[in-house]
């Protein structure tokens, strides 16, 4: 009989918000989930290009809202990292050409936002919280 109402939620019970109505069938959050990666792989692409980064958050912005708790956290993840990797950026930029110390921060920057990207993406894909 559990095992039953386990298929019925989709398998994510333990995901599910308290109070929260379970999905319709037929939805099991795959589109949650690729929209999420979708998200955080934009951010990573992101460090090369900086407009592909501004289209990663615009994505987390639009899609968080409607959005269950476990990939809510992985927008609000994406958005607090873009905002972290363009100040550096800004910060960086012009700290070129004091004696090439803004390499260092874009380094950092780059380095930084790279790693966070790759471990979300990862959490992403086995359905853990960002």
């Amino acid at each position: 009989m559990a095992q039953g109402r386990i298929e019925q939620d989709g398998g994510d019970a333990e995901w599910r918000a308290a109070g929260r109505p379970l999905r319709p069938s037929g939805d099991d959050g795959s589109e949650d989930r690729t929209m999420a990666m979708l998200a955080w792989a934009l951010l990573l692409a992101g460090v090369l290009t900086f407009f592909v980064g501004i289209v990663a958050a615009i994505v987390a912005y639009a899609k968080r809202g409607a959005a269950p708790p476990l990939w809510q956290g992985h927008y609000d993840a994406v958005i607090r990292m873009f905002w972290i990797w363009l100040l550096l950026t800004i910060v960086g930029t012009p700290l070129i050409l004091l004696l090439g110390l803004g390499y260092l921060v874009l380094a950092v920057a780059a380095i930084w936002t790279a790693a966070v990207g790759v471990r979300g993406l990862i959490r992403a894909s086995e359905n853990r919280p960002a």
